[in-house]
């Protein structure tokens, strides 16, 4: 025999067909609530994700003018001032030589973790200006001249509201 707590639940709640309906009801509620929640969740995160990867992919487009008009030089001086740039704390930038000395830039060499890889990817980052490594989401790619690039965006900005969208939930 269990508590008296116990019987009493089943007779209000598994006895009568309103209750059951009641109870079959505020699970279906809560089951949809989870899952907007949950799409609303994603959709905000690829939203975020994908405005990050815009910015880095007009950056780039700049820089492929400064390329092509102004050489490698060029290419590194506009790196430079786009690194030093303060109206942009999130940014991330290298230009390395053919064998991985560093032109310019605010890294301090070419993440082990890229390695020869091009594209898009998530890594670990310590900007010369920062105490601590971050996340951040970057492009990676080889010059027609050898030289590589890497411009990204720390990902602190995307964990926030991701942090403060799950706490709002």
């Amino acid at each position: 025999v269990g508590p008296p707590m116990t019987g009493l639940v089943r007779r209000l709640f598994l006895e009568s067909a309103v209750n059951r309906w009641i109870a079959a009801y505020l699970g279906a509620v809560a089951l949809a609530t989870a899952l907007v929640l949950a799409s609303v969740y994603a959709t905000s995160t690829r939203v975020v994700e994908a405005e990050m990867r815009a910015a880095v992919e007009a950056e780039l487009r700049g820089f492929e003018d400064d390329l092509r008009l102004l050489g490698v030089f060029g290419l590194a001086s506009a790196v430079n001032r786009r690194a030093a740039d303060g109206r942009d704390g999130d940014g991330v930038y290298l230009l390395v030589s053919r064998n991985g000395a560093r032109i310019a830039g605010n890294l301090s060499a070419w993440p082990d973790s890229v390695g020869a890889a091009e594209g898009w990817m998530a890594l670990q980052v310590r900007r010369l200006d920062r105490r601590a490594s971050a996340a951040a989401v970057a492009f990676a790619a080889r010059l027609p001249s050898g030289e590589r690039l890497l411009v990204g965006r720390e990902a602190a900005g995307l964990r926030v509201f991701e942090g403060t969208l799950r706490t709002a939930m």
